[in-house]
């Protein structure tokens, strides 16, 4: 018998394993220890699955031993009912370690509210347009905000009322420091539901535990979580490790809740959420709450679990590679009928769904009904860290982001910056005269990133306006969602045709000297003289992906890929040009701030720190970090203004001769 793993064999040959009881946890279990088959006569094997088997059992004794089993399995008339209880209380009442309890809350989504007395701070009626960042179950963990966002986003205001911790790892930094910790963020309204949002000045306002509060509901529900356990511990199946299990009547459903379907909560996800994403986001979450519905019957709540979730992970696997591209069937109502889909790919022998896309699915899928926790109708999430298990079983292998993206060469940037419109400052015309297959934007936007690490949907979108002088001799790009369009216009349904990544990304860069050299504002200037407002108003405007993605199209695979003869393997495209400026920076001894600044990345506080804003720098401070790209080999001649303003016009009406032939 292994020592180790207490083995024994059995009369039949077979393997079992035992595991001991804890003293504290023998009354309410019933027994001192617990022996279960391996299911294997062969020791080696039995030795693997025995340890699997180990391994989990430890982790659920370890979730049990932190708390009071008798107060777990009976619970508490004080954690029945609507309302709050200050967090200390909830402790007590489960005979739990506080630090321990919040960070289980934590991890379930709870929320976690404070009384305000008269704080002064900024109210913001919409907190999700700050800079933020989600971990895998689409739960917020930490923000960055600029004063430049809370002046446009907020207003000052003095308040007194429940608000709630806007990050739950304020929560468990409260609980940590025995003289407590500072706290900036909070939701204005404590529904879960608003997106109203208060942001103290930082450093924040100091809280200590005793003032914390949290949802009668979000603790009853981690209660009844861990009650199952307690009637039985059983170290489980092989491969079946988790270390809660729901309540058998209701799964992991709130009881009240259990009896609603998906399709109640898919459709409450799209109409709360819907306002945060762009059209083509907006279909994708489409899609996989119709998938969802569809592969689970529009199962009820009490239902869903991982079992379900495999059987949809199955199904998804069997959709077409590229599925957007195949006429899907529809149903009555106009959406997609997955289930013909599924059987149409079938049919026609069709390539099926890759591994990424199934993940990318099982995550939007998985984000809906993390959504259904923090609503407070679900206890947890079956769903949560399922992308990753469906993508390595499906055999996908992943790409580190160095290997994903990488950043152009000396030799790629003697190769972009050699040919003709770069020697020349300007591109072919044709025998007739007329700049058939040379525009403005070939020239710039390669420039304007390599000298400002800017995004091509930044670049591409930018106005005349957005190119101005601060003070005399400090000029910058304002990468901003202002439209002078609309601004100059009565007219409110003028759609805007901007767009930014983040919040982080509105910011000013101050203008290279190399682009003042290569007649930047002459060109500017040129473009206001002949009635333009744009600064590539040869671009086409798409609804959904902006200017950017005319623009795209030509660099990435009619200019790099077929003209260059680069490889099309996603490895090297335009947005290689900001790793280029990434690394000059990091070498050229730039502040890593000062770096993330300029490229319009988020100011992140540090690892375990409070979330807050970090003060930006000026304009003026900046400069002499962006004088410091320095590309030796990249020499193009000045541009051409006048022919350049010509090609535009050109442009212009080749556009207009080919939407009249339509």
């Amino acid at each position: 018998m292994s020592q180790r793993l207490h083995l024994r064999r059995r009369s039949s040959g077979v393997y079992a394993v035992r595991f001991v009881v804890p003293e504290r946890l023998r009354a309410t279990i019933g027994c001192s220890e617990v022996q279960r088959s391996t299911g294997c006569r062969d020791l080696a094997v039995a030795k693997i699955v025995a340890a699997e088997m180990a391994a989990h059992w430890h982790r659920t004794i370890a979730s049990l031993m932190t708390m009071d089993p008798q107060k777990v399995l009976h619970g508490s008339m004080d954690l029945l009912g609507d309302g709050t209880l200050p967090l200390v209380d909830a402790a007590k009442l489960l005979g739990a370690e506080l630090v321990d309890l919040t960070n289980r809350l934590v991890y379930r989504h709870a929320r976690f509210l404070v009384e305000a007395k008269d704080w002064s701070g900024w109210v913001l009626d919409d907190i999700t347009e700050l800079d933020h960042e989600q971990d895998e179950s689409g739960y917020l963990v930490s923000v960055d905000i600029s004063d430049g966002a809370l002046q446009q986003l907020g207003q000052e205001r003095i308040v007194s009322r429940q608000l709630e911790l806007y990050l739950p790892s304020d929560a468990v930094r409260v609980v940590q420091a025995a003289a407590g910790a500072k706290v900036a963020l909070f939701r204005f309204s404590a529904t879960g539901l608003s997106r109203v949002g208060f942001v103290l000045p930082y450093p924040g306002v100091v809280l200590v535990a005793d003032q914390l509060l949290v949802r009668r509901l979000d603790v009853e529900s981690l209660r009844r979580s861990l009650s199952p356990q307690l009637r039985q511990v059983d170290p489980g199946e092989p491969g079946h490790a988790s270390p809660v299990s729901p309540a058998h009547d209701s799964g992991f459903a709130i009881p009240r809740h259990a009896k609603k379907r998906l399709s109640e909560l898919a459709s409450l996800y799209l109409d709360k959420r819907a306002g945060h994403w762009k059209p083509d986001e907006l279909r994708r979450q489409r899609d996989a709450c119709g998938a969802l519905v569809a592969f689970t019957g529009d199962a009820l709540l009490s239902e869903v679990d991982r079992e379900m979730l495999w059987s949809v992970s199955d199904q998804l696997r069997r959709l077409p590679h590229r599925r957007h591209l195949v006429e899907a069937p529809k149903l009555s109502d106009g959406t997609t009928d997955w289930h013909a889909l599924v059987r149409l790919a079938g049919e026609r022998s069709m390539p099926t769904a890759t591994a990424g896309s199934v993940e990318r699915l099982v995550e939007d899928m998985s984000s809906i009904i993390a959504f259904g926790v923090r609503m407070g109708w679900l206890m947890q999430n079956p769903a949560a860290e399922f992308a990753a298990e469906v993508f390595e079983s499906m055999g996908g292998t992943r790409r580190q982001s160095h290997q994903q993206r990488e950043q152009f060469s000396d030799e790629d940037l003697g190769k972009i910056f050699g040919v003709e419109w770069f020697v020349a400052g300007v591109g072919r015309r044709t025998p007739q005269g007329i700049f058939h297959s040379y525009r403005p934007h070939y020239y710039w936007l390669p420039v304007l990133a390599l000298f400002t690490g800017g995004r091509i949907n930044e670049l591409s979108q930018l106005y005349l306006d957005d190119i101005k002088e601060l003070e005399p001799g400090l000029w910058v790009i304002d990468f901003n969602l202002a439209n002078p369009d609309k601004q100059n216009s009565d007219d409110d349904d003028i759609a805007p045709d901007k767009s930014l990544k983040t919040v982080a990304a509105e910011r000013q860069v101050p203008i290279h000297s190399k682009l003042l050299e290569l007649r930047l504002l002459d060109y500017v200037a040129a473009l206001r003289i002949a009635g333009h407002q744009r600064l590539f108003p040869e671009l086409t405007h798409h609804p959904d992906k902006g200017y950017g993605k005319a623009a795209s199209s030509w660099f990435n695979e009619r200019f790099l890929g077929k003209r260059l003869k680069l490889p099309r393997d996603g490895r090297k495209v335009f947005h290689s040009f900001r790793h280029t400026v990434n690394t000059a920076l990091e070498r050229a001894g730039v502040p890593d701030k000062a770096s993330k600044q300029l490229l319009g990345h988020s100011l992140k506080a540090q690892a375990g720190a409070s979330a807050h804003y970090i003060k930006a720098r000026e304009a003026a401070e900046l400069l002499p970090h962006i004088e410091a790209l320095q590309f030796d080999n990249v020499t193009p001649a000045r541009f051409d203004v006048a022919a350049g303003v010509e090609a535009v016009g050109h442009a212009l009406r080749l556009k207009e001769s080919h939407q009249r032939s339509r």
